[in-house]
């Protein structure tokens, strides 16, 4: 993943429209200005200038990329020159699902312990009750989890997402483009300890509808059910944001039909106790990294 450093370099670029002047002005020499921006370009697998013409101009990707992160690498900027006044370093402690910590929360602790490099983060893996009992008890600053809290806490929404089925490629759901949930409960699923919020979710609408259903294999981690269901044990109903290019190798991504397979995950904090700066600064980062 690109570093800090190497935006920083970049955006720098893109407004002096010179390389020499962009290293000037954040106190380093050209040439290792000039590795930033090559390493960022390999990273991101694109050209970013035109080092052809002179000042040095922007690629039509490089236009794009410089819109998107130089508003972010200032953000960051005057949010460490504002904790750096304040002389605050807190621990920032959170609680989330499993696949919200693998596969929403790495990029945020990135550029977060870039920007912040003696600020410690506690990330804890915990079902919703499990979160909302260790925000109420002041064990953690914020908990990631449903829009449905106690009166007591706040929420702000971060991401909506749909959920989706995962099947084997040889699995007999496989060539459906959607199922329902009848369909789903027809075989053996696969899933999170009981108490995460999908599976909660599932087995409440099966509840309801009165439809009868096996839990044939229970994981602790998102990583182990997608295994597990690629070698044919079981079918799953999983967030789309934990499937990655290389599952459609193994797996089958089925939409799921119904209202329940919309959901919006977001920072509950609790309503009479305000974030530190440390946490405050955690949660901006975090809603710039997903993009709402």
């Amino acid at each position: 993943m690109p570093e800090l450093p190497e935006w920083r370099v970049f955006c720098a670029t893109a407004k002096f429209h010179s390389i020499s002047r962009a290293a000037e002005s954040l106190g380093i020499g050209s040439p290792t200005a000039t590795k930033q921006i090559t390493k960022l370009e390999e990273r991101l697998g694109v050209q970013l200038l035109d080092r052809t013409r002179r000042p040095v101009q922007l690629t039509p990707m490089g236009e794009r990329y410089a819109a998107l992160a130089s508003p972010l690498v200032e953000g960051f900027d005057n949010m460490v020159g504002s904790v750096a006044a304040e002389g605050t370093s807190d621990p920032v402690s959170v609680t989330a699902p499993s696949g919200f910590i693998s596969y929403k929360l790495p990029d945020a602790v990135k550029f977060f312990q870039d920007a912040f490099p003696h600020n410690q983060v506690r990330i804890y893996s915990r079902t919703k009750s499990e979160a909302i009992r260790m925000l109420s008890d002041g064990d953690v600053d914020m908990a990631f989890v449903d829009p449905q809290v106690p009166p007591h806490i706040d929420f702000q929404p971060l991401i909506t997402f749909e959920r989706v089925l995962i099947a084997a490629r040889n699995h007999p759901l496989a060539q459906q483009y959607e199922a329902t949930i009848d369909e789903i409960a027809r075989y053996p699923l696969t899933f999170l300890r009981a108490g995460t919020t999908t599976r909660t979710m599932l087995e409440a609408e099966m509840k309801r509808q009165e439809i009868p259903y096996e839990v044939g294999i229970e994981l602790d981690h998102i990583e182990a059910v997608k295994r597990y269901v690629s070698l044919g044990l079981g079918v799953s109903v999983v967030p789309e944001f934990i499937v990655e290019p290389r599952d459609r190798e193994s797996l089958a991504i089925i939409r799921v039909q119904g209202s329940y397979a919309t959901e919006q995950i977001g920072a509950a904090t609790l309503r009479e106790k305000p974030l530190t700066t440390s946490a405050s600064n955690f949660l901006m980062v975090l809603r710039q990294s997903v993009g709402q």
